[in-house]
């Protein structure tokens, strides 16, 4: 036992004794990690050598037949396919159509003003947002300059409030859920 700790109290030596445990199995977690994540590599590596082989490096494929026989498929989470366009828009796309539509900039809409021909286009984003896409009401706000939860919550329930009883509101959104997904509604 060191000399320091020979002092302390038994309550602060189980601490001390944890924090060490603790400590130790994080850096073994993390050096478990590294392994993995240098074999994976390889692999990676030892993949795209034998599909696309280069004959001007020789290293790499020096690498192959030791690291991984040529008979070895891929492994699933390497297979690079050509990236699908999500069937939901993004945050940024809304963001996008609504200052087009609404004829104003997007530093306006992420601005913390608060005037009525910035808010009422700001309001009909984050409903937007909130219909045409899976992120959480935080998520939306951080999006739209740093906006709490509560403020995205308020503007969506007022334009969830206004819709049936403002027909160009209605139109407005109709048009832009269009426009930005493609469907007609």
């Amino acid at each position: 036992m060191n000399m320091h700790i020979a002092g302390l109290t038994p309550t602060q030596r189980t601490a001390i004794a944890r924090h060490q445990s603790f400590k130790a199995s994080i850096e073994a977690r993390a050096a478990a990690l590294a392994h993995r994540n240098r074999n994976a590599a390889l692999e990676a590596l030892c993949v795209v050598a034998r599909e696309a082989p280069l004959s001007h490096s020789p290293s790499i494929q020096a690498v192959v037949p030791e690291a991984m026989p040529a008979e070895t498929d891929p492994p699933t989470w390497f297979i690079i396919s050509e990236p699908k366009r999500s069937d939901y828009p993004s945050i940024r796309d809304i963001q996008n159509a609504v200052c087009k539509h609404f004829g104003v900039t997007l530093i306006d809409m992420l601005s913390g003003r608060r005037s009525a021909w910035i808010a009422r286009p700001r309001q009909v984003a984050y409903f937007l947002c909130k219909e045409l896409t899976l992120h959480s009401l935080p998520q939306i706000g951080r999006r739209f300059g740093g906006r709490d939860h509560s403020s995205v919550h308020h503007g969506m329930t007022k334009i969830k409030y206004l819709c049936p009883r403002d027909a160009a509101l209605a139109q407005d959104i109709a048009i832009l859920t269009e426009a930005i997904t493609g469907v007609q509604q």
